[in-house]
């Protein structure tokens, strides 16, 4: 047995690349040969497995290049926000003199990358702002006709994004508000998840009528290694709206 080291990945000024936590492709011959693989020339060829535009940081690049069995290497376009990841297609190495031998790519073991890291909607108008004002009352709401324009429905995960920030606001002012009545949010007094893929539930805060108090109802957040993901129950009624920072 005998490996190669893989494809290194190359810096472009416009893109970040990088391998998926492995790069070592492990060479077997039919009688087990022990020779070193220096002296076979590979032959391995790049297939495109998907492609996601709009993407806002690489991590999220460089996850589903994590958890796709099949891929390699992935590349994240800054300008365009285009994520691509690929495999390679494992074809023989053949011998100087004579003979063949198959390689493999083996992979170590990556870290497991909750689901919700990778498939999740956005919340990015910037009204969900905490202290944006009270212009506008919108709702949490699918049936209500308030409905915040970013909003698609309690059955998902959320990222915070864009024009709303990148997290659910702290709620430590009881006259502010986020355009809505009943104003909900992170409490003042609690930390987000510290470690990669850690999840935690807690209670929002809220703020209403010059009021602050606990809801009592739990959301869930998962720290997804540089962002953070949150589940929101929907709220019963109108106007209540989570705001974000």
């Amino acid at each position: 047995m005998c490996a190669l080291w893989g494809v290194k990945a190359v810096p472009k000024k416009a893109s970040i690349s990088g391998l998926k936590n492995c790069d070592l492709f492990t060479c077997r011959s039919a009688q087990e040969s022990k020779e070193l693989c220096i002296n076979y020339k590979k032959f391995l060829k790049p297939v495109l497995l998907g492609k996601l535009k709009k993407i806002h940081s690489y991590k999220t690049c460089e996850m589903k290049c994590q958890t796709d069995r099949k891929c390699t290497f992935w590349n994240y376009e800054k300008k365009t926000k285009v994520c691509t990841w690929r495999g390679l297609k494992s074809m023989s190495m053949k011998r100087k003199s004579s003979g063949k031998i198959n390689c493999v790519l083996s992979c170590n073991s990556p870290a497991k990358i909750p689901e919700q890291c990778t498939n999740y909607k956005e919340l990015d108008d910037a009204s969900r702002k905490f202290g944006s004002g009270d212009s506008t009352y919108y709702c949490d709401n699918m049936s209500s006709n308030q409905k915040s324009p970013d909003w698609q429905g309690y059955e998902y995960w959320y990222r915070v994004v864009g024009d709303a920030g990148t997290q659910l606001a702290p709620i430590t002012d009881a006259s502010l508000n986020c355009n809505t009545y009943f104003a909900h949010g992170w409490p003042a007094d609690e930390t987000h998840p510290s470690s990669p893929w850690e999840t935690m539930e807690t209670k929002t805060w809220v703020a209403a009528g010059n009021n602050l108090w606990e809801d009592m109802f739990n959301i869930t957040v998962t720290n997804c290694d540089g962002f953070y993901v949150y589940k929101f129950p929907e709220p019963q009624q109108c106007d209540e709206r989570y705001c974000t920072q």
